[in-house]
């Protein structure tokens, strides 16, 4: 990575009412235009490191990303969440998002969900 001066802050957000709270991981240039809300694959959590180095090659391009968990992987289910919960689970993370990095403007993706 290059020299400019990265933020990474850890948290913890309530995902929905129903499945409790997961984790965040918000990496950010200080000079980021742009932050990624960045939804992990079916089959690998936030840490994996193809996310990992995504996070970082973006970061590079001045643009910050928040990784979160879905509930299922947050409590090491087997099988991802149905839509109502993967669907609250997304705008959550876009709120804990937006209240990290106010200053932002906000992208949302993520790895193949299937």
């Amino acid at each position: 990575m290059s020299n400019t001066k990265i933020l990474t802050e850890t948290i913890k957000f309530l995902a929905s009412n129903s499945s409790g709270e997961v984790s965040g991981l918000l990496l950010k240039p200080q000079d980021a235009q742009w932050l990624l809300v960045y939804g992990h694959g079916a089959g690998a959590p936030m840490e994996h490191p193809f996310m990992q180095a995504t996070s970082e090659i973006l970061a590079l391009h001045q643009i910050a990303t928040f990784r979160y968990n879905f509930p299922y992987m947050e409590n090491k289910k087997g099988r991802p969440d149905p839509p109502g919960i993967v669907q609250a689970t997304v705008r959550s993370a876009v709120n804990a998002a937006s209240e990290l990095a106010p200053d932002l403007n906000l992208l949302a993706g993520g790895k193949s969900f299937g």
